[in-house]
């Protein structure tokens, strides 16, 4: 850090005032989750002084004329901004507008698209400073740096262009290992009750066998129903081609005291007994796990807590979750992916279909496991893949799936081979193909397959899976006549049968439910992407940008409706 500098002021004793702006992720998706990148960010530099703003477009969803207006009125000397690879079209399109309209305030980048693809980010979008991995331990000297105009080079793990336009990468810096020493985000710089209500409204409907024990325990169920995410380690240790690892592969945990003490306070903060824990892999260290479920069943905290996915199977045993269920762990999901050992193999799991299936059934027998995320469209898939998935999913009681295709996202090793291959041949044109994608969505098919195929493929899987789930129902008598329904007829009860379940299910959904300020319809979600790529075809001079990146196309033709 820079020593011998007034608090809030850099070493020439100029005010340093960041906005700090958050895109916009799926428009067409309720934002649930809160920028805690930057409030934490911005906690960090309170506590030396700094006055930030955040300036929240993933809740407020505003049209671009808004965000300008609003950026004016910040009065920012600096602006930050960072995302991940899905929201490179509007981190595009922003910088560039504020290198147009503020040409001498400097723009600093940071989160994983930032760290994935500094060298890309800083040729082709407007900012001028990427911060690789971990910003907390930067920021200041970062800041600092940028308003006084002073070197950036004796500050370690970033990137930047240098007056001369080359790209200058300094020394990496090692990870943050105390980090304790972190304060609480800044949860009062967002509105934290908008996130409550659509966290609940999109995953936590209804609470399980756990909630119904702690409100005849005498909890209320308002506590139960504000839904707060946390995270109590970084870092994932393991090697899946598809995943990125937000910091890397070294583990690195809040102490067990630190976490409690955390949810203490959200739990004093925002009246609520319900967490959401957020980690890459929540089980990576088994002994922290063990301590942090002892010391909540020690201190009777009656928390109701879900990990949702995050849990490695060849971690769990039945010690170990129920340990986790008197702590309080309503939902233990489990990071299936595929039950197709040849599979599991090419995405380098590290684990197998059999310690899936055993972890499964452990978190069953505690009512602990309600939903499975599966990853089909790799190399080593097939509809016999497809046929033992929903074989292993329907044997283990599981007909809520989603079916997602892997996307090699920038920083996997998926993205790599992608590129390698020539499945990937311009970068930029893939990046802004993933304008607002989600994981369901085909962007990229790296499997043997023909994009038709694969798609068949998937929904033969969910028919597949409700056929299953009709065979165990009460419509079961009539699973042999519908397993050779074919064309319109099967289509019609597909489709009747699935709208029923989904009223009956946004029913259930209604429980704490208000509307939401940013429920964008998806008419309006076509609109304010056209907009955005409007605005970065009239930024890019409808060929190339000023840094010489490659022309802009909106890759989607969209017209205002898609």
């Amino acid at each position: 850090m820079v020593e011998g500098t007034r608090r809030g002021y850099n070493d020439r004793g100029s005010r340093i005032s960041p906005l700090l702006v958050y895109p916009p992720c799926r428009f067409s998706a309720l934002p649930r989750h809160p920028p805690f990148g930057l409030m934490s960010l911005a906690a960090v530099l309170r506590e030396h002084g700094i006055q930030s703003e955040i300036l929240d477009l993933n809740a407020l969803r505003p049209p671009l004329a808004e965000v300008k207006t609003r950026i004016a009125e910040s009065g920012a000397n600096v602006f930050c901004i960072g995302g991940m690879a899905t929201v490179y079209y509007y981190i595009k399109c922003l910088t560039l507008y504020l290198k147009e309209r503020y040409p001498k305030t400097p723009i600093v980048c940071g989160g994983s698209l930032a760290t994935s693809l500094p060298e890309h980010t800083l040729r082709n979008t407007g900012s001028d400073v990427c911060v690789l991995g971990e910003g907390e331990p930067v920021i200041l000297d970062v800041l600092r740096a940028v308003v006084s105009g002073e070197g950036l080079d004796r500050i370690p793990g970033i990137a930047y262009l240098d007056p001369s336009g080359r790209v200058v990468f300094t020394p990496p810096r090692p990870r943050l290992t105390d980090l304790d020493s972190l304060p609480y985000p800044a949860y009062d710089m967002v509105d934290m009750d908008l996130y409550f209500r659509n966290e609940l409204r999109v995953k936590f409907p209804t609470f399980g066998s756990r909630g119904k024990e702690l409100v005849e325990k005498g909890v209320d169920p308002d506590w139960l129903a504000r839904p707060v995410t946390i995270f109590t380690k970084r870092g994932c240790p393991y090697q899946c081609t598809f995943c990125y690892r937000n910091f890397g592969r070294q583990l690195v945990s809040f102490s067990v005291d630190y976490v409690i003490s955390h949810m203490r306070f959200l739990e004093e903060r925002f009246r609520t007994k319900h967490f959401v824990i957020a980690d890459e892999t929540f089980n990576a260290n088994r002994h922290w796990v063990r301590e942090f479920c002892r010391e909540l069943a020690r201190r009777n905290a009656n928390y109701l807590i879900n990990t949702a996915n995050s849990n490695r199977a060849a971690n769990l045993d039945e010690e170990l979750v129920w340990l986790m269920h008197q702590a309080g762990f309503s939902e233990i999901g489990v990071g299936i992916e595929s039950f197709h050992d040849p599979s599991l193999r090419y995405m380098k799991k590290g684990q197998t279909a059999q310690q899936t299936k055993d972890a499964i059934a452990i978190t069953k027998r505690y009512d602990s496991y309600r939903f499975a995320m599966m990853l089909f469209g790799f190399p080593t898939d097939s509809k016999e893949a497809m046929d033992l998935n929903v074989k292993t999913l329907s044997s283990l009681g599981i007909f809520s799936c989603n079916f997602n295709i892997p996307c090699p996202y920038p920083g996997t090793e998926l993205f790599d081979y992608a590129v390698e291959k020539g499945i990937i041949d311009d970068v930029e044109e893939f990046l802004l193909r993933l304008a607002d994608k989600d994981v369901g969505e085909l962007i990229v098919n790296v499997s043997n397959m023909s994009d038709k195929e694969l798609l068949a493929l998937i929904r033969y899987g969910y028919d597949a899976l409700l056929l299953e789930k009709l065979r165990n129902s009460r419509l079961g008598p009539l699973h042999p006549i519908l397993k050779h329904v074919h064309g319109f007829i099967w289509n019609l009860f597909r489709v009747s049968l699935l709208q029923c379940s989904r009223a009956a299910y946004s029913r259930l959904r209604r429980l704490g439910r208000a509307d939401s300020p940013s429920r964008t319809s998806f008419k309006r979600a076509c609109e304010l992407r056209k907009e955005v790529f409007s605005e970065l075809s009239r930024l890019s001079g409808g060929s190339k940008p000023s840094r010489g990146a490659a022309g802009h196309r909106d890759p989607f033709g969209r017209d205002g409706a898609e």
